[in-house]
């Protein structure tokens, strides 16, 4: 059993390098050091990505909200300049507002002889230059009654012979007519009138040929009516500048501004078609609009801008900056590229140390991979030496189990067949004995029943009905052809055994209480007798077999219960332990160990054993007035065994 035990062993451990081989036949198969080396690069490039992307999130969501709070300060500031701009503006328009001369030369221009006209004109123009020294933004000035133009003074521009303005004045008398918003001024942009003539050769400069114009209405107050207009003009190159000297740094790098009047018409924008034009800032605002870390995106011109727009409360004018969303993403670069040099060093050095790191902890497991692939059948009683507790040592520690549970079913089961072997050896010297017992057993009946006669022909009864029950007995005994047996058959045998024993000690007696429904119930052959026999020897031996002994049967509870009474001496608790202990299976050493004690009752059991299994049994116990009872539970039919059934033979 112990060759079988490691034929299949080994039969495990070919099949597996089969199966290894083919493995191999089919791929290239890496080792486990490698394979976890590229698991954990991978896994390292993974986070790697991860930890990039993350960083590179977190760079952008900061770089995005500094732009936008530095393009915040921009557009603020650059407001607070063009501001200060129109501030200026409105207060030399003031003071021409306040000065009493130029109120009434308003007023009475048109009804004065020219040489009043020629000093109200010197005064006027005076009055400008000495403005412009002040302030250098005013590019000229206009100043109109309602009939139209009475004074004008541009570098750039005169009034053409017999231009009178009377467009000019219309569109002065509709801005007049809105709110101030510029220290009681308005704001127009518009172009010179054609009746004006030019002094310019940068005909094509958008900038150049544009103005802002800032208007006040003149009053008179007694009685309190409209009379004329001052408008003061500035270029828009000049508010240009302005924007320039704010945004230089930030306009190279190809941002967008639009400068809106409060009104929506854009003064200035990088775009300078928009200049003059009205335009909605809520449907630029929206114009392919989206929130992109709480700053505001805008797409223009197929490009992403972030966008922020500057109100003045001074002015209500509004200036719109647009950065080029790309120009801001460039500033990721440096970190991208630096990120990307640190994480492929830290990952190359990384894996570079977990395959050291792996192969120095896998070299043991490798070690004994080698070792398993060369097992032999000898190799059973070998036991590996574990050093450490980790994931190894498991491996090992589990083998050296593998192998004490291998090596301990081969030593059992060739103990188990060993014992098998004794048993066999030990039935066939009982089936020997037991064949010599049955030699000519008819020649000793026939000798008994010879003499019986030839007492009862001498008139020896006595002689002749021992003789009698002799016969009986053993006839009845011997019979090895039933297995089973009615109970009065049994009944009788034991009635012939015990006649012969009163025969032999007249102080011993007998007597049965058997229910007669159970006469016909079969029990194994000659199973009374021995218990019977073993109280007697125990009960009245030293008694002189002088006593009484007593067989019951009923039935009760769907079980027949038989009970050997008797009132001699009893057994001891040790000899009563040991009866009951005998669980009915058949043992070799237990029979030898026990050098032929109980043997009997323990051939009994094993017998009952057979046929009742656990669905019956054999119990000694002492009685509490003196002598010993042996039970006998058992069902009314047997258990069917191999073989043997109820009534079977």
């Amino acid at each position: 059993m112990r060759l079988i035990w490691e034929e299949a062993f080994l039969l495990q451990i070919s099949l597996f390098r089969e199966e290894k081989g083919k493995e191999k036949s089919k791929r290239h198969q890496t080792s486990i050091a490698s394979r976890v080396s590229i698991a954990n690069g991978i896994t390292f490039l993974a986070a790697f990505i991860a930890v990039l992307t993350i960083l590179l999130v977190c760079e952008g969501i900061f770089l995005f909200h500094k732009s936008d709070e530095s393009m915040r300060v921009l557009s603020n500031s650059t407001m607070n300049l063009l501001d200060n701009t129109l501030r200026d503006m409105g207060r030399v328009s003031l003071i021409c507002f306040s000065d009493d001369r130029t109120q009434r030369i308003v007023h009475s221009y048109r009804n004065e002889g020219i040489r009043e006209q020629i000093d109200d004109t010197k005064y006027l123009d005076h009055l400008y230059t000495s403005m412009v020294e002040i302030r250098g933004d005013i590019q000229g000035i206009t100043i109109t009654d309602n009939d139209g133009i009475i004074f004008h003074k541009d570098p750039a521009s005169s009034i053409r012979s017999g231009g009178y303005g009377e467009s000019f004045i219309q569109k002065l008398d509709e801005v007049g007519k809105q709110e101030g918003t510029v220290s009681g001024c308005n704001i127009f942009v518009g172009n010179l009138r054609d009746y004006f003539a030019y002094r310019s050769s940068n005909w094509d400069d958008i900038y150049h040929m544009s103005f802002l114009y800032l208007t006040r209405t003149v009053y008179r107050f007694s009685p309190y009516q409209e009379i004329g207009h001052i408008v003061l003009n500035a270029r828009v190159s000049h508010i240009q500048e302005v924007i320039y000297q704010s945004l230089e740094e930030t306009l190279e790098q190809g941002a967008l501004y639009t400068y809106y009047s409060y009104d929506g018409t854009v003064i200035c924008s990088s775009d300078a078609g928009l200049i003059g034009t009205k335009v909605s800032m809520e449907d630029q605002g929206k114009e392919g609009g989206l929130r992109l870390w709480n700053a505001s995106v805008v797409k223009r011109n197929g490009a992403l801008y972030m966008r922020t727009l500057a109100k003045s409360e001074f002015s209500n004018c509004s200036f719109e900056l647009l950065v080029p969303v790309s120009s801001i993403a460039k500033n990721l670069l440096p970190t991208f590229l630096i990120s990307i040099g640190t994480g492929l060093l830290l990952m190359v050095t990384t894996i570079l140390l977990s395959t050291y790191v792996t192969k120095k902890r896998l070299r043991e497991l490798k070690e004994l991979s080698v070792d398993l692939g060369k097992f032999h059948r000898k190799d059973l009683t070998r036991r590996y030496i574990v050093e450490n507790n980790d994931e190894v040592g498991q491996v090992k520690r589990a083998i050296n189990s593998m192998l004490h549970v291998i090596d301990d079913l081969v030593k059992s089961e060739y103990e188990h067949k060993i014992k098998l072997q004794q048993n066999q050896i030990f039935e066939q010297d009982l089936a020997m004995r037991y064949l010599k017992n049955q030699i000519n057993p008819h020649f000793l009946y026939n000798t008994l029943e010879t003499i019986r006669i030839t007492a009862a022909l001498n008139h020896d009864k006595v002689t002749a009905n021992m003789l009698m029950q002799l016969v009986t007995f053993y006839r009845r005994g011997s019979r090895a052809e039933s297995a089973l047996v009615p109970l009065e058959d049994e009944f009788v045998t034991l009635k012939a055994y015990l006649n012969l024993m009163h025969y032999r000690y007249e102080g011993l007696h007998y007597e049965f209480q058997i229910e007669k429904s159970l006469n016909k119930v079969e029990i194994p052959n000659f199973i009374l007798q021995p218990l019977v026999e073993n109280s007697l020897f125990h009960g009245f031996k030293n008694r002189g077999y002088q006593g009484n002994i007593t067989i019951k049967a009923n039935q009760k509870d769907g079980y027949i219960f038989i009970y050997i009474i008797d009132d001699g001496m009893g057994m001891s608790e040790e000899c009563i332990r040991e009866l009951n202990q005998t669980d009915g299976t058949f043992d070799a050493n237990i029979q030898r160990e026990r050098s032929g004690r109980h043997i009997g009752i323990q051939n009994v059991k094993a017998r009952f054993h057979i046929f009742y299994r656990e669905k019956g049994g054999i119990h000694f116990e002492n009685n509490a007035l003196g002598g010993c009872t042996v039970v006998i539970k058992m069902l009314p039919e047997i258990v069917e065994t191999d073989g043997l059934k109820s009534g079977g033979k």
